[in-house]
């Protein structure tokens, strides 16, 4: 743990909140060792961890109340409250993990962090290790028991605060005051929709989240840009003044009832590729096809019978294949097929955002497949699990499954809440697969045919479709060598 840069990102976290709430005194420069200091909970913590003690003699408190939970409260960030008063740093509760040395009366493991995403005495936050100085993000019981598991990378506290300083750089997290009628900059396809970026402003307050930023959509935007450049490079079609862009015109758009959002921006802004197949087996879908929305009118539905004044995002088909996903067969966890009945849809890759909820996230996509992969033991979810592994069991997976819809997909997140990946990430592997020449292309695009998926389930080729996170980390039992996968 590096105490100093851990202690200048949290400050700036406090400093960004403050300033965007308006209040018109500055932000006190007291720390948590100068409120807490003499309590004998933190002379226990400096003894077991001097690292964590003198990030704590940096760390600011921000002056409110976090007991009360009342509506001025201020919260250092949209997923955390603040630092935790020396009762709070406690020992997390309702779990019972051999060998890691809990001991409620000088506890191993402890939350600084309460998280604002909670759900009375069952919220936890940031779990933090004084023996490692690693840190881990957990809001319930059952991930309590995903960060025991022994398998489940923690990292150094700097790493989550950066990652968080990151969701404010893009602007996806922004800060804003009780007055502010929007936050600024807000994207148009966010402008006079029924958007919920309000949802529970007094839990997150001054944060709120939105479902996807400018900055956003211009990292997706160019990111297809070089997925387009480097596979019509290696054919001779590559020419930025001969470039068009809008993969499908207002009229389309409107037929297909795409409503505004990131979506629509995408589709309205990206460039048109001049070949058909942009991944092995993909196709742009046409326009007359894009029209034939299959999931719109159980959305209508959906948005109908909870009261919702708008329309519900549902799945909107970037890329198709020609092959079909099967009927009944298992889709992992795609978080919007539970509301939508289709039995039979095309195999593709989806825009599978949503704007309802505590976090609404349109950048986000899942990739389906034709055909099942991962009952052979090799392909990865970011969190390092194998498909169908159960997280929260402490024993490892003995069986694995076959899932048509797990590929590329995160699993568990250690530096927050959401579990889901950004389109974003997902083209830019896409693009060094094509420029390291792992997809051959041809006149038509990616030459490659729909079976060559299966290579995220092969030995020697898993790890060329598995998104990772830049940061490094360590199991719960902080063995000295990296986990073998």
């Amino acid at each position: 743990m590096d105490f100093e840069r851990c202690a200048e990102l949290h400050n700036k976290l406090a400093q960004i909140g403050w300033e965007a709430a308006g209040y018109e005194e500055p932000l006190p420069a007291t720390t948590w060792w100068d409120v807490y200091g003499n309590d004998q909970k933190a002379a226990d913590i400096a003894k077991r961890s001097p690292t964590f003690a003198k990030f704590l003699k940096l760390a600011i408190v921000i002056p409110f109340d976090y007991g009360t939970r009342n509506h001025r409260e201020h919260h250092l960030f949209y997923l955390v409250c603040g630092l935790m008063s020396p009762k709070g740093m406690r020992e997390p509760s309702y779990i019972n993990v051999d060998g890691l040395g809990l001991q409620h009366d000088n506890p191993r493991f402890i939350t600084i962090y309460a998280t604002t995403i909670h759900n009375d005495d069952l919220y936890e936050g940031v779990l933090y290790d004084l023996h490692s100085n690693d840190a881990i993000y957990v809001t319930d019981v059952q991930e309590r028991h995903i960060a025991f598991n022994g398998r489940q990378l923690w990292y150094p506290l700097e790493d989550m605060l950066s990652n968080w300083h990151t969701m404010i750089e893009n602007g996806q997290i922004v800060a804003i005051s009780d007055e502010a009628d929007s936050p600024p900059d807000i994207p148009a396809g966010l402008v006079n929709t029924d958007h919920e970026w309000t949802v529970d402003y007094n839990r997150h307050r001054p944060w709120v989240m939105l479902p996807y930023s400018k900055g956003l959509l211009e990292m997706c935007l160019t990111s297809w840009e070089q997925l387009v450049q480097a596979i019509e490079d290696r054919i001779d079609l590559s020419t930025t003044q001969g470039a068009q862009y809008g993969i499908y015109d207002e009229a389309t758009l409107n037929s297909a009832e795409i409503p505004p959002g990131f979506a629509r921006d995408f589709l309205s802004q990206a460039r048109k590729p001049k070949v058909e197949y942009l991944a092995p087996g993909m196709r742009l879908v046409s326009a007359g096809d894009f029209i034939k929305q299959p999931f719109s009118q159980d959305a209508k539905k959906f948005s109908h019978d909870r009261g919702s004044s708008g329309t519900d995002l549902w799945p909107i088909p970037l890329l198709q294949a020609s092959e079909l996903a099967l009927p009944g067969s298992p889709v992992g966890s795609w978080t919007p097929l539970w509301q939508f009945s289709k039995s039979t849809y095309a195999a593709g890759l989806y825009f599978d955002g949503y704007r309802w909820g505590a976090q609404p996230l349109e950048t986000v996509c899942r990739l389906v497949l034709p055909f099942g992969i991962g009952s052979k033991g090799n392909m990865r979810l970011t969190d390092g699990s194998v498909s169908g592994e159960k997280i929260g069991n402490k024993d490892p997976p003995m069986k694995f499954e076959d899932r048509h819809a797990d590929l590329y997909q995160p699993g568990f997140n250690p530096f927050g809440d959401w579990q889901h990946v950004s389109l974003h990430s997902i083209l830019q592997s896409w693009v060094s697969l094509v420029e390291k020449g792992e997809w051959k292309v041809s006149k038509q695009g990616v030459a490659e045919s729909i079976s060559k998926w299966k290579d995220a389930d092969s030995r020697n080729k898993w790890h060329l479709y598995r998104i990772e996170l830049d940061q490094t980390g360590r199991t719960s039992h902080f063995v000295e060598t990296e986990r073998e996968l």
